[in-house]
């Protein structure tokens, strides 16, 4: 899950999405959708541990986001998912939606990413091929595909993953390689404006203004997760710091952002108790700041959460 779809996850609970915003976390919920069905393939033919997922890289000021990555002996092979409603028709090497309106060719864009990983890799001095496949995850059809062209279904990407020759030398070193030399920020995020939001706490599996509970632990009325209140204030300050787009916070606006739940004095507990377990960063009396990037942090929450 990417941060623009957690932030317009968040905003659209809290009242705040306009038609475009809507639309934009429609498409980000579909290739959600795709990456996990793809994720979850992977995970079961190639036990979760020669394949990585939503890698960043930059190369030349030229950026890549990678959906799935495997690692093999002798190649990596870049999965990138499309999960499309629409039926598409190639002529000539150009797509077209089928009322005519010409697309961005997908095929560009994973010969574009091949190119660039390659590069990074050799940087690096890996000297693996690259190879890329688009899984094609929806049930939309693609007329005029060439049998060349690097285009598959789910059905066929099971069969590939199992034949492929992982390598239990090479995982443990490049896996490093792509967790340590990833971009810690992405630069293709664009800051919303959060304008009037509503106040509350935001479920951290649904997002829904829905959580009740006093003592020890939150229940969401709409999904019937229950969560630790530890939990849910930590993580919808995560919220708070990526919808705002800021590093550090003051308890004040932490506390306008989540409503008269606590007062003060017991967020102040909370928070207090995340400095000490070095989770969080003491600025001074009221300002805190995250211990790493809103991107770091955002990654972390989701591995934390799966």
């Amino acid at each position: 899950m990417t941060r623009t779809m957690i932030n317009l996850e968040v905003m659209s609970k809290r009242g705040v999405l306009d038609d475009d915003d809507r639309k934009l976390l429609d498409k980000e919920r579909n290739g959600w959708n795709g990456e996990r069905l793809v994720g979850e393939v992977l995970q079961k033919v190639l036990d979760g541990r020669w394949f990585t997922s939503n890698i960043l890289l930059e190369h030349d000021q030229n950026y890549i986001q990678l959906d799935h990555v495997i690692i093999t002996r002798q190649r990596v092979i870049i999965l990138e998912v499309k999960n499309h409603r629409h039926d598409y028709e190639v002529r000539s090497g150009k797509w077209y939606f089928q009322n005519g309106r010409e697309v961005s060719n997908p095929l560009n864009q994973l010969e574009r990413a091949k190119s660039i990983l390659a590069h990074w890799l050799q940087r690096r001095k890996i000297y693996l091929q690259v190879h890329g496949y688009i899984v094609w995850t929806g049930d939309s059809h693609i007329f005029g595909l060439q049998p060349d062209d690097a285009i598959i279904k789910m059905t066929k990407l099971a069969r590939i993953a199992n034949e492929l020759q992982v390598s239990d030398e090479l995982f443990p070193q490049l896996h490093e390689v792509f967790l340590t030399d990833q971009l810690k920020t992405n630069p293709f995020y664009h800051h919303r404006a959060a304008g009037q939001l509503k106040n509350g706490f935001n479920c951290p599996s649904c997002y829904c203004l829905s959580l009740n509970g006093r003592k020890q632990q939150m229940k969401c009325i709409d999904c019937r997760t229950t969560f630790s209140i530890s939990e849910v204030i930590y993580t919808n300050m995560i919220y708070y710091c990526s919808v705002h787009n800021v590093h550090e916070f003051s308890i004040r606006c932490l506390a306008e952002f989540f409503g008269d739940y606590f007062t003060v004095r017991t967020l102040q507990l909370y928070i207090r108790s995340y400095v000490e377990a070095q989770r969080l960063i003491k600025i001074n009396r009221t300002t805190y700041r995250l211990p790493e990037t809103i991107d770091t942090m955002i990654k972390e929450h989701l591995l934390s959460n799966n």
